[in-house]
């Protein structure tokens, strides 16, 4: 039957012409071919010490370089996880290893064993050897097998840490025949399937077939099978809140999934060199625009754009794009900028075996690590999954606090008739059509902060920096102490904020709210500080003492400074990220620099009238032009810069069209910062050094505004001059 013959109106079902038809024939495709998938994987392998063996490797050491490639060391039990074994034929499991120790030693014993059931195995010696075991066809393999590993230990020299073998390779793979897939394999790829087709809407559908054209070549690299039924839990997650959520554009899907797309490409490492900052500033243009389209909608006057409120839409958003972010690292293997977690790792399980270590990070870092350890069961691989995830929902705490900012913080001259709009700055879905919404939604749909994001620890301080100026602007005075009085032990410029806070209640004699934020500031810096002073004092003030005498690096905004007075100091730059001479600038000169500029801002604080606009700006402003200023710079910096200076910008926006000016300065920033560090400017010699200039015009840039912005005396807001009880 050719399609001329059809009658107009009827249907045949799978018609192209009918999408919803054509759509409903992608199911039973998918179920029917669903069980063949596991068939056409490769045999299942995992090289112990590359990125892609965190879904596959459990209980080994950080990752080394020697015998020609990367490897890591097992500790006395260790495991390694294979999935899509299948059933129906005998097994074979092929290992390499070595014992590690110095050649002439005795061989190692070592037990191994197969989902608790135990296998015979030789003695390891010195050398590489790789070894067949045979497992029968019944063996109960065939959704996960975890290879067991249990040796024994020796300590090389004063280290503390013992270890077991020198493991490099695993991977199973059947005899001849035909091998039938798991059920829970089956079904995860049954769920993805029914997914996609409970997606609603044709850009929907389309988005959702291009994440499953990506997949499916991702799944190709068989460790990551072991991550497919926590993926298919995720996206059927997703699906019901895209459902829910998104019948009105609560989630702007047509902005998330670009930026995802775009970054795609930087953080599995795809995009060449020259291509990285046309990518760069694409992600920023789409998120700089997207914000900007979605703040007008969701603050128009009478819109009924979202069935959620914004700070609902925001945060889907948000964590949709940051859950992308990390699903393409783990997919393709990409950690390689993660190095610190190991790092972040090892100090934790210091912390709890042997006490506080010397270590240049404080006290209140190590307890949040030692924490989120013990939770990952003393697993490396599980805490380089756990940590990522903590900073994820940190992020989505700076979210939610720059919309409740934006909501009740805006405008600086406000008009008498919108008055009562935010008479209650506790009540965040207040209606107003002056409210904007632009800097919370920048940074929910900004991918730029990517990689500080996941492998570094700067989401919590700049959470309890700028969550801190919400819940004080939401009258809760013992809350807003708390988070810095935290943050004061986890990285100590948050501190820098709680002065200006509680300079406000004084001013307004408001002596009970002052006395519980300084209670609460106090018990927390007590809490996390005292036990660790009063038992190791020298340990407890070795961070504070090592990067107080540090000098400059090549990163900071001062080397830029030293360059002018020093050009031929640029022969003797190096990376970016290695110390300059102590001698090119006096480090007293930095300091006194630094410290009259955050004078300046405290004395606009104190000789103007207390308002609580010109409050909510300064504090958000001092802890980021502390680290804009700082002789020590890291690109990582410039997550809580971006999220003091957009919190600052959420309680003074200016209007539309200022607004977005300001916006794009940051934007510009953080496309400069990554062409910094990690990704740098290639093709100019000392590229860097261009991208670092650029850097820190906008930061400077960004931060006089917000003083000069906060300077008038009539800078206010509407629900102050209504409301004289307002904090």
């Amino acid at each position: 039957m050719s399609w001329k013959n059809i009658a107009p109106g009827h249907k045949v079902w799978g018609d192209p012409r009918s999408p919803s038809e054509a759509n409903n024939a992608l199911l039973p495709a998918g179920a029917a071919g669903i069980g063949r998938v596991p068939l056409a994987q490769p045999p299942g392998r995992c090289d112990i010490g590359t990125g892609s063996d965190l879904a596959c490797a459990r209980g080994f050491e950080t990752r080394e370089q020697g015998y020609g490639t990367s490897f890591r060391w097992s500790d006395a039990y260790a495991e390694v996880h294979l999935a899509s074994a299948g059933y129906g034929r005998p097994l074979v499991v092929e290992l390499t290893a070595r014992s590690g120790r110095p050649a002439g030693t005795k061989p190692v014993a070592a037990w191994f064993g197969v989902n608790g059931q135990p296998l015979v195995a030789p003695d390891v010696p010195f050398f590489n050897r790789r070894y067949a075991l045979l497992l029968p066809a019944r063996f109960p393999v065939g959704d996960l097998m975890r290879l067991q590993i249990t040796s024994e230990t020796w300590k090389p020299g004063p280290i503390s840490r013992t270890f077991g073998l020198v493991l490099l390779q695993v991977r199973v793979r059947p005899t001849a025949g035909m091998r039938w897939p798991g059920p829970l394999l089956v079904l995860s790829w049954l769920a993805l399937i029914v997914s996609f087709q409970a997606v609603r809407g044709k850009p929907a559908r389309w988005w959702m077939g291009m994440f499953f054209l990506l997949l499916f070549p991702l799944f190709r690299i068989s460790p990551l099978l072991a991550y497919l039924p926590w993926l298919a839990i995720a996206v059927g997650a997703g699906v019901l809140l895209w459902r829910q959520a998104g019948k009105n554009q609560a989630i702007p899907i047509g902005w998330v999934l670009p930026n995802a797309a775009l970054s795609l490409f930087l953080v599995t490492g795809g995009a060449p060199s020259w291509a990285r900052a046309p990518i760069l500033a694409g992600c920023g243009a789409v998120a700089l625009v997207g914000a900007l389209a979605w703040s007008q909608r969701a603050t128009r006057p009478g819109s009924d754009t979202t069935e959620v409120s914004p700070i609902g839409s925001l945060l889907l958003s948000a964590a949709l794009l940051r859950l992308l972010l990390l699903g393409w690292r783990l997919l393709s293997g990409k950690t390689w900028l993660d190095l610190d977690v190991e790092l972040f790792y090892s100090y934790g399980m210091a912390l709890r075996e042997t006490g506080l270590p010397d270590v240049e990070y404080p006290a209140g870092a190590l307890v949040v690590w030692a924490v989120l350890s013990r939770l990952s069961g003393d697993s490396r691989e599980a805490f380089a999954l756990l940590l990522p995830l903590f900073n994820l929902a940190c992020d989505l705490g700076i979210v939610g606090a720059l919309v409740v900012l934006g909501r009740t913080g805006s405008p600086r001259w406000p008009a008498p008739s919108d008055a009562s709009s935010i008479s209650n700055p506790s009540n965040p879905s207040s209606p107003s059509t002056s409210l904007v919404l632009a800097p919370a939604a920048y940074y929910a749909f900004s991918p730029l902060l990517e990689p500080f994001l996941f492998g570094k620890y700067d989401a919590l301080p700049a959470m309890l920096a700028v969550g801190s100026l919400a819940l004080f602007l939401m009258r809760r005075p013992g809350m807003a102490g708390l988070m810095p009085g935290i943050g004061a032990t986890v990285k100590w410029t948050p501190l820098l904020a709680a002065p200006f806070l509680a300079l406000h209640l004084a001013r307004h004699r408001q002596w009970y709210s002052l006395s519980r934020f300084v209670g609460w500031h106090l018990l927390a810096v007590a809490l996390l500080s005292l036990p660790f002073a009063l038992t190791n004092l020298d340990s407890f003030l070795v961070p504070y003492h090592a990067q107080g005498g540090r000098g400059m690096n090549g990163e900071s905004g001062w080397a830029l400074v030293a360059l002018l007075s020093n050009p031929a100091l640029l022969g003797q730059i190096g990376p970016p990220w290695g110390e300059l001479p102590r001698e090119t600038l006096p480090v007293s000169l930095m300091v006194t620099v630094q410290g009259m500029v955050l004078s300046l801002v405290g004395l606009v604080a104190l000789v103007r009238p207390p308002t609580i606009g010109r409050t909510l700006a300064l504090a958000a402003l001092c802890p980021a032009l502390f680290l804009i200023l700082n002789r020590v710079f890291s690109p990582q910096y410039l997550l809580p810069i971006s999220a003091g200076l957009l919190a600052a910008l959420a309680v003074a926006w200016p209007g539309l069209k200022a607004g977005r000016w300001l916006l794009a300065l940051l934007a510009l920033a953080q496309v400069s910062n990554l062409l910094v560090w990690p990704f740098g400017w290639t093709g100019v010699p000392q590229g860097w050094i261009v991208a670092s200039v650029i850097l820190f015009g906008c930061l400077l840039g960004l931060s006089g505004w917000v003083i000069a912005a906060a300077f008038p005396a009539r800078y206010d807001l509407r629900s102050e001059r209504h409301n004289p009880k307002v904090l």
